[in-house]
This record gives structure tokens, C-alpha cells and sequence, in this order.
């Protein structure tokens, strides 16, 4: 697959959420903004290679990488954006930073949950994982509409023999390289949650779609 090894979005996305891990786990532990809108970018490409219903989802991923890139310019970090959103009050407007991050995190938390999911189950299909991801993670916040068009968009689905190839050629570096995306955002997800939780307003916001 020309999409796969070296180049392949996914990597550009484990690599980069690993920087972010190895960031949180320092001694001034910070999320830089400008990474967040680095994985978003590599995200939309590979959504992309999903096919032609998930165009909309690429272009709202790619959405959030440029909401990421214009708050990197203003905050540098998410630590510093959330909390001049906040003393601003900024915060709850449903176009501000700290709401477009929160959506990305979510984003995030699809793409780990659905490779747990993969990872756990037989089968080529990929749609009762992504199914599966979609419910834990958008079902609280999602109204019909928006569960009618990802179903929509799940029946066309590649399967995962193909979703293999588009991260790398060899089936067990696919499977190792989703582990390191379970590993990294994991640790990477949570750290923001708990920056939300810290402030009465962030944990509103957590609440929000």
C-alpha cells in the first residue's frame, strides 16, 4: 500500500502522540497545541482512506487541525489555552478553543476504543467495532441525525484486512502500531481530561457536545 509504512498517516499519529505522552511525563508536564494540530492533520488523511462516506468526518477532523494550529499561535498549550478561555469567559461559547479540543479528544478516544475493539474480535467486518466505538464515546452527546449518518457511513465500510494495509503492509507491525496508539493516547487523553475536571468550568464543558 503506498499509504503504509514509513509515511503512513497512522504513524504520523503514533509518533506524534507519543511525543505528547513523553511530554506529560516529564517534570513540567504540558501539551503543546501545535502537536494536537500535527496529529488532526495525519488523522484527516487517514479517515480519508476509509472511502467516500467518511469525507465529511475527514473534513471535520482537518476542521479541528486548523482550530489546533490558530490556538497554538494565541495559547501555545492546551494548560494556558483552557485557562484564558476560562478567565475570559470564553470558555462555553460553542466555537471556542477549549470546546474544538475537547470535540479532538473525543475524536481520539474513538480511534483507541475502536482499535481495542479490532484487536479483541474476530471477524473482517469492521463495523460492530467502529459501532462499538461510536455508542461509548458519541452516543451520550448525539442526537438521531447524527447517529442516522454514521450508520449511513459504516455500511460502506472497508473491512479489516484492508484497514491493516493501510497502516502497514505487514499485518503484525498494523496490529503492534494500533497497540502504540491504544498506549500513547490513552495516557495522552486522560491528562486532558483531568485538566478539564481541575476547573468548574472545564468539567461543564466535558458535559457539552
Amino acid at each position: 500500500s503506498p499509504m503504509a509504512g514509513q509515511g503512513s498517516p497512522m504513524r504520523g499519529i503514533v509518533e506524534v502522540m507519543e511525543e505528547v505522552e513523553r511530554a506529560i511525563q516529564s517534570e513540567n508536564p504540558t501539551v503543546n497545541l501545535q502537536l494536537l494540530a500535527r496529529a488532526c492533520h495525519f488523522g484527516a488523511q487517514f479517515v480519508t482512506s476509509f472511502g467516500i462516506a467518511f469525507k465529511l468526518a475527514a473534513i471535520e477532523v482537518e476542521n479541528k487541525a486548523n482550530d489546533m494550529k490558530k490556538a497554538y499561535e494565541d495559547y501555545n498549550t492546551v494548560e494556558v489555552m483552557l485557562d484564558r478561555e476560562i478567565a475570559n469567559g470564553l470558555a462555553r461559547e460553542n466555537s471556542s478553543h477549549s470546546r474544538f479540543h475537547l470535540r479532538m479528544k473525543r475524536a481520539g478516544d474513538l480511534l483507541r476504543v475502536f482499535f481495542q475493539e479490532i484487536l479483541a474480535r474476530e471477524g473482517d467486518s469492521l463495523v460492530p467495532p467502529l459501532k462499538k466505538a461510536y455508542d461509548e464515546v458519541f452516543g451520550a452527546y448525539h442526537g438521531e441525525t447524527n447517529k442516522k449518518v454514521a450508520d449511513f457511513a459504516m455500511r460502506d465500510m472497508i473491512d479489516k484486512s484492508d484497514l491493516f494495509k493501510l497502516i502497514d503492509d505487514d499485518e503484525n507491525a498494523a496490529r503492534e502500531m494500533m497497540k502504540r496508539y491504544i498506549s500513547a493516547s490513552a495516557c495522552v487523553c486522560q491528562h486532558i481530561e483531568q485538566l478539564y475536571r481541575a476547573t468548574k468550568v472545564g468539567d461543564e464543558l466535558l458535559r457539552m457536545i
